[in-house]
């Protein structure tokens, strides 16, 4: 909504109204009547520690670099979290494993964990689940 100065930066900008003391004049100025809100005016107004360029240059290339690392680890996390709910569903859920042993399909896994799933099913009152399995109510094992 404001334009920034190209020799200033607006990633400079951003970073100074993170900043605790941009953000301690931010809140002194909201007005919270309904919805906080702030006037136009009162933003032009902020002070914003303005280094020598070539200083904010060397800033906001760290900061930014940091920034992109941090974006891609929240990717890369969301990413991982959607693997392990589908490996979870998967092993437990659908019991993948158990039903390619019992078919005698190789399970694609290493040795050590596809010697850990049963190669057949037995009935429950939850329905058909893995041989040596059982079903315990929670206040039973918390």
């Amino acid at each position: 909504m404001i334009p920034v100065r190209e020799d200033v930066g607006a990633y400079w900008i951003r970073l100074a109204l993170q900043s605790s003391e941009a953000r301690q004049v931010i809140d002194s100025r909201l007005n919270t009547t309904v919805q906080a809100t702030l006037n136009l005016g009162d933003v032009a107004k902020l002070p914003i520690v303005l280094p020598p360029r070539s200083e904010r240059e060397r800033i906001t290339q760290i900061l930014g670099t940091l920034d992109d690392k941090i974006e891609l680890n929240r990717r890369m996390n969301e990413t991982l979290e959607a693997m392990a709910r589908a490996l979870f569903k998967s092993w437990f859920v659908d019991f993948d494993p158990v039903r390619a042993k019992a078919e005698g399909r190789d399970l694609g896994l290493p040795k050590h964990l596809a010697d850990l799933f049963p190669d057949s099913f037995v009935d429950s009152e939850l329905g058909e689940i893995p041989k040596g399995w059982s079903v315990r109510s929670l206040d039973g094992i918390a």
